[in-house]
Parts: C-alpha cells; structure tokens; sequence
C-alpha cells in the first residue's frame, strides 16, 4: 500500500524547495514508481509511504 501525506504549516509561496520529475524506482523487476513527478514548496511535509 502506498500512501501520500501533505500538510501546510506555513504560508504558501511560491517558492519550490525540491523539484524531482520523471521518477522511476525498481525493486527486481517490479516497477513500483513509474514517472513520478513532485513539487515541494516551503512550509511542506510531504510523506510518501
């Protein structure tokens, strides 16, 4: 099971911290990730189980 959890403590702005785009993880041959993109701007906790 996967899970996202995102959470704003902050006020947004539009300032991006991290920036992953295309994202693929493998484990063997079992493609878990495919593509992934995502943003994180300041003030977030993002969570990805």
């Amino acid at each position: 099971m996967t899970a996202v959890s995102v959470s704003k403590d902050a006020a947004p702005t539009s300032e991006d911290l991290v920036v992953l785009s295309k994202v693929n993880k493998h484990f063997g041959a079992l493609h878990v990730l495919q593509d992934i993109d995502l943003t994180i701007g300041r003030g977030e906790v993002v969570v990805v189980i």
